[in-house]
């Protein structure tokens, strides 16, 4: 599980203990959203410094960033794993994902 905070900072927890596995810097802002890919392998973020991220769950690797001119609020992953769904003030957003490398 991936939450984040006003810290600007994202925690990936172990969901058996309940203990913080690793603290993930990078964001210049308040972290709005965390969304797990349904295949566990990352998870995408949001912050209010108009920007959102993918990141490597298991390494905490940024793997890459997009900045937008508004607000981004939330995001979710499709079922796929390959696309995310985004919600901001300039209303919807539809990407495809596709890493370099999978697992």
């Amino acid at each position: 599980m991936a939450t984040g905070g006003d810290d600007r900072t994202v925690r990936i927890w172990d969901t058996e203990t309940w203990e913080v596995r690793r603290v993930i810097t990078g964001h210049a802002g308040r972290v709005r959203a965390c969304a797990v890919s349904p295949c566990g392998t990352w998870f995408a973020t949001v912050d209010d410094d108009h920007s959102a991220r993918i990141w490597e769950l298991a390494t905490g690797a940024c793997l890459t960033m997009m900045r937008f001119e508004q607000q981004l609020y939330n995001w979710t992953w499709r079922p796929s794993g390959r696309e995310l769904l985004g919600v901001g003030e300039s209303g919807w957003y539809w990407f495809e994902f596709s890493p370099s490398h999978t697992k």
